[in-house]
């Protein structure tokens, strides 16, 4: 044995939470992915002199690139890292109506209750009904409602934010209209938009390593890989996304 370990909380476990948005107030997790890489880009410059000691520079210090496999192929998201070069667009489905959805008994005034099911257009469901003990109780003066946008909950979900005590079982009748079908088009030239991306490891002690990267552009052409039927694998694709980093955060290993 050489040495002993220094830092235990530098040896680090586990894989990473990545959430991509237009800024760092709305971000959305992207779901299952496998071998996350980050990599960065510094391009390091030597000057040579004949009579003194070369000159050693760099550029790019802070470019950085972030590569992954993608396993959860959500339109969405495919839109989202390569937004300038495809758009995305949205089928309506049916009306469906939801009657008596319980939401326990009782709540805390203030903390907001997500709906089970969303609009596919991210607007807030229609036909909102909340009952107290089977009593309807008041839009605006027992509870309020909003629609997630990704800083404030999930996007598109539909929230029900008490006003009022309520010690009686909550139930809520809605009417949500699901997507038919998504579709995406690709550009044939253009400018891809930057967004931004969060890369999290969090610890057994709940921890974080933060990884915050912006001017993020997806680097890698769309490139799905569709197993046989009989394989045990899932269809992916690999994402590279590039940008400069903004900051690194460690509150697992502080000292």
């Amino acid at each position: 044995m050489q040495t002993t370990i220094q830092k235990a909380e530098a040896i680090r476990k586990g894989s990473v939470l990545v959430q991509v948005g237009d800024n760092f107030s709305a971000l959305v997790d992207i779901g299952a992915i496998r071998s996350p890489k980050l990599t960065m880009l510094t391009e390091n410059q030597e000057i040579k002199f004949d009579n003194v000691d070369s000159l050693k520079q760099f550029a790019e210090g802070d470019k950085v690139k972030f590569d992954f496999t993608l396993a959860e192929i959500n339109l969405t998201n495919l839109a989202k890292f390569d937004k300038g070069l495809i758009t995305l667009s949205t089928v309506a489905g049916n009306s469906t109506p939801v009657t008596g959805e319980a939401h326990g008994t009782g709540w805390t005034v203030a903390l907001p209750i997500k709906l089970t099911n969303k609009n596919g257009d991210n607007t807030i469901v229609g036909s909102i009904v909340v009952k107290a003990g089977g009593s309807t109780i008041t839009l605006n003066t027992d509870y309020k409602t909003y629609v997630g946008d990704g800083s404030n909950g999930e996007l598109g979900a539909t929230y029900i934010v008490p006003l009022t005590a309520q010690t009686l079982a909550i139930t809520v009748d809605y009417a949500y209209v699901p997507n038919a079908s998504k579709k995406i088009v690709f550009a044939r030239s253009g400018t891809k938009t930057d967004i931004v991306c969060r890369v999290i490891n969090t610890d057994a002690n709940g921890k974080t390593f933060k990884i915050d990267i912006d001017e993020v552009t997806n680097v890698q052409a769309p490139d799905i890989t569709f197993p046989a039927d009989d394989d045990a694998e899932v269809a992916s694709t690999p994402i590279s996304l590039e940008g400069r980093i903004v900051e690194i955060v460690d509150e697992q290993q502080t000292t």
